[in-house]
């Protein structure tokens, strides 16, 4: 696990890119973004405040990234590589504030490309 630093309106990730980390909030907000046709028609889909995480499913099914995420405000981020990721596979569904909701899940699965 390593630490990034991203100022506001820097995009932390983009969509359809290669997921190469999954992400931990430790301070300041992320919006995700999700487009259907072109990158000019994106929309919310989520707000992460600190405790937040996201970037799980690229590295956990080795998906192109389902969304586009940015920082709002400057942020402190714990990022975790593939191979930690796949070493360490109870982290998979864990967050520093604990298991994540079914919803949470269940809101990344319906932004998947079909």
């Amino acid at each position: 696990m390593f630490v990034m630093e991203f100022k506001s309106g820097d995009t932390i990730i983009s969509q359809d890119d290669d997921g190469d980390n999954f992400y931990v909030i430790d301070r300041g907000n992320v919006e995700c973004y999700k487009y259907s046709d072109s990158p000019d028609d994106e929309a919310l889909v989520h707000t992460y405040s600190p405790g937040g995480a996201f970037g799980e499913l690229a590295i956990m099914y080795n998906a192109p990234r389902a969304a586009t995420c940015r920082a709002i405000a400057d942020c402190r981020l714990y990022a975790l590589d593939r191979k930690v990721h796949r070493v360490y596979p109870a982290l998979n569904r864990r967050t520093p504030t604990g298991f994540q909701s079914d919803t949470h899940e269940d809101n990344y699965r319906a932004a998947l490309p079909d």
